[in-house]
């Protein structure tokens, strides 16, 4: 399919295919780079968020060993490019909320319209940003340097950078998911779930099942610390109400609170706004920075108050300096590094085997078929790719990968003699179209009149299938209609991937 996003990727991508050719490996390289990039520009986010050193470590080492950064660190596509800029973007906002200088603003304006011509959810960050400054400007504790009109005049500035885009844009949103079946709002749990579960630095489906049985508690624990400080508010005299007490907590903790606003709105819009993607959901890699950030901080203040509660049981103060505060200290220090082994370790271990377990074989059974063709496993049969809109994939792995040619007698459907990626809506408009079926079955009676015996269909098993764009329910439909006429060899072969998964079929054409 056409990509239907901004051009930014793609311009530098089409530099460095015309320098370093476009086999595989070359093309990974970009994704590589910047996946590496990522993890000291999240450091530096989440250091300048919480001016703590600790923190910043730990959101690092959680960009180093997300399965989704991994993962698409080495795709072709641009959400590593998407979540580098994300980060710097973050990272410059939060000095220009400190100080609004011309030099942070600069950065500010050129690392988002960076990020709107990289991809399209960066327009969630937009609004997110220009939110978050006007609530920073009524806090009572704001940074002396900040200034409102500046920096809500760097963030139009650079949403107008992309005004000319716009025109593209509705394009896109027009031609690029109008074929997608909504999702029903009953499923708002699971949209919810699967995007947050995708964004956390950990395999997603224990990631997944933790995450329904913590919110409940984690929302329970919530309430019953509102309920707590409002006893505490009225044993020392105060009579303020749950309304004001939740507004001081929110302005103590309003570094993780803006994290965490920042993960759960894409979390429970993308599904609605754009097409749900189970178990590794693309579009939250952006906004994997600040979930990162954000389980840095819960762990860091983890660890703090396990060592605060060392000291305290220890009768341990700053100001001893005697043989025993020592020996405490040196206790203290064992206990912290067990704990991190304890926490780092399993991570470590179960990340590494999630992304290699994504990471080993072919991320298209088509791969593997191109190999079998030029092999000679299907000498002197006929090739029909079901659907078209894969077409292409096959093209790429036959001419780039093994140096070989389609056969002479090759057929797509349901549009005819598809070399190029398709668009999505011409697509959708083909398959609904029944005709397509009758010439795709008339090119196969054709065949015998040639000489050919035999016929392969490579069928996508994981094709779309939606009211506008029944794919797999089309490919099972001409599938039968062959069966019917010609006599299938069985078995079919599969041809299973990470990716797309492929499965062939046979047909004896001869009477």
């Amino acid at each position: 399919m056409y990509e239907f996003n901004p051009p930014l990727y793609f311009v530098l991508m089409n530099l460095w295919v015309h320098q370093f050719g476009d086999r595989p490996i070359s093309l990974a390289i970009p994704s590589m780079v910047l996946g590496v990039l990522l993890i000291p520009a999240v450091y530096l986010f989440a250091r300048e968020l919480y001016r703590r050193e600790d923190i910043a470590l730990w959101a690092a080492f959680f960009a180093a060993v997300s399965p989704l950064a991994v993962l698409y660190s080495h795709f072709a596509r641009s959400y590593s490019l998407l979540a580098l800029l994300m980060a710097l973007a973050m990272y410059a906002f939060l000095r220009s909320i400190r100080k609004s200088s011309p030099a942070n603003l600069i950065m500010l304006w050129l690392s988002l319209v960076l990020l709107f011509y990289t991809h399209y959810v960066a327009l969630y960050l937009f609004g997110m940003l220009l939110l978050s400054a006007l609530i920073y400007s009524r806090l009572p504790n704001r940074s002396a340097g900040f200034r409102l009109v500046p920096l809500t005049l760097c963030l139009l500035l650079a949403a107008f950078g992309f005004a000319f885009w716009l025109p593209f844009l509705m394009e896109h949103r027009t031609a690029d998911l109008y074929w997608v079946d909504r999702q029903p709002l009953a499923n708002f749990p699971f949209v919810l779930i699967n995007n947050l579960a995708a964004s956390f630095p950990s395999p997603w489906l224990a990631t997944a099942i933790g995450l329904c049985a913590a919110l409940p508690v984690v929302l329970v624990l919530f309430i019953r610390k509102l309920i707590k400080m409002r006893n505490n508010a009225r044993t020392s005299g105060s009579d303020a109400g749950y309304g004001a007490i939740l507004l001081q907590w929110t302005v103590e903790n309003k570094a993780s609170l803006f994290l965490l606003a920042n993960t759960l709105l894409p979390a429970a819009t993308i599904g609605y706004t754009a097409p749900l993607i189970i178990g590794y959901s693309r579009y939250m890699v952006a906004f994997s920075v600040f979930a990162w950030t954000l389980w840095a901080a819960v762990l860091a203040r983890l660890i703090d108050a396990a060592q605060s509660r060392i000291i305290s049981r220890t009768g341990l103060s700053e100001q001893q300096n005697d043989e025993s505060a020592d020996a405490v200290r040196a206790r203290l220090v064992r206990a912290k590094i067990v704990l991190l082994a304890l926490l780092v370790l399993p991570l470590i271990l179960v990340d590494y085997r999630e992304s290699q377990w994504l990471a080993d074989g072919d991320r298209s059974g088509l791969r593997r078929f191109a190999r079998d063709w030029k092999l000679g496993k299907f000498n002197d049969c006929a090739l029909m790719m079901v659907p078209d809109y894969d077409s292409y994939m096959l093209i790429y792995y036959l001419s780039r990968e093994q140096n070989g040619e389609l056969p002479s007698l090759y057929y797509t459907y349901p549009r005819a003699n598809t070399l190029v990626p398709g668009q999505h809506q011409g697509c959708a408009e083909a398959f609904q179209d029944e005709g397509n079926r009758d010439r795709a079955l008339e090119w196969v009676e054709q065949l015998k009149g040639r000489g050919c015996t035999e016929l392969v269909v490579i069928s996508d098993k994981d094709a779309l299938d939606s009211k506008l764009m029944p794919a797999r329910t089309r490919a099972h439909q001409l599938l039968d209609e062959l069966a019917k006429r010609f006599h299938r060899l069985d078995p079919s072969e599969d041809y299973p991937s990470k990716g797309n998964s492929f499965e062939v079929y046979r047909f004896d054409l001869r009477p």
